[in-house]
């Protein structure tokens, strides 16, 4: 017979069950903090990467001037890129970013 078995009062057994409840609380705000610094670095990645195609197709405009079609993979890039992060970003965050004007 198990020691819990032999000599578990009522009291005792309420006591263990809110000890394995708090385990598991602390075990879910653990993986929850985990897996959110993973995808804050993503979306930081993610916000990089959309800034510096901006940078692109606006240094390609400046260059070629009025002639859209010299920029044209710029600016389907930076459109790949802007879904890409708003894809990535948390709901809502994304809304923050202003868009660039083209």
């Amino acid at each position: 017979m198990s020691r819990w078995a032999r000599d578990s009062s009522p009291a005792k057994t309420v006591a263990y069950v809110m000890f394995i409840n708090a385990l598991r609380a602390v075990a879910a705000l653990l993986c929850t903090l985990s897996l959110w610094g993973c995808a804050k670095i993503v979306t930081d990645d993610a916000l990089k990467e959309y800034e510096k195609s901006v940078r692109e197709y606006r240094w390609c405009l400046s260059v070629y001037g009025n002639n859209v079609q010299a920029c044209e993979g710029k600016r389907l890039s930076m459109e790949a890129t802007e879904r890409y992060f708003k894809n990535m970003a948390p709901s809502g965050s994304a809304n923050n970013v202003n868009v660039q004007n083209r």
